[in-house]
């Protein structure tokens, strides 16, 4: 996935992953994620470059890989739930080290900082 076949984005999904992703970390959530992918956003009919957030949530017996958008959808739930409804395709997973690694590197080279980069 690139920038330029991505286009405009809709909202601001790639710096609210990236706050969401910094909260979740500071409140202690296990293996988070964020992850850029194309998803089909309903209110423009077509695919567009997104962002969210996942992480592993505690369970009996378990854990449970959960997403997180709190920009175009306002959802909390289940990972796979959310990968079909939308039909994520071309999804990168950054964890929190990698992520902040390249927002740095993208500071450095004045291009967006948060994403989508051109060589996703």
């Amino acid at each position: 996935m690139s920038s330029s076949s991505l286009g405009k984005q809709f909202g601001d999904c790639y710096r609210t992953a990236f706050r969401t992703c910094m909260d979740f970390d500071k409140e202690g959530r296990e293996n988070i994620s964020v992850v850029h992918g194309n998803v089909f956003m309903p209110k423009e009919g077509r695919n567009l470059g997104h962002a969210w957030v996942e992480y592993d949530k505690p369970t009996d017996g378990g854990t449970q890989r959960m997403a997180v958008d709190n920009n175009a959808f306002d959802y909390e739930g289940p990972a796979g739930e959310y990968h079909e409804a939308l039909g994520v395709k071309d999804a990168r997973a950054y964890t929190t080290k990698e992520y902040m690694d390249r927002v740095g590197r993208s500071m450095r080279e004045k291009t967006p900082p948060y994403g989508p980069w051109d060589d996703e």
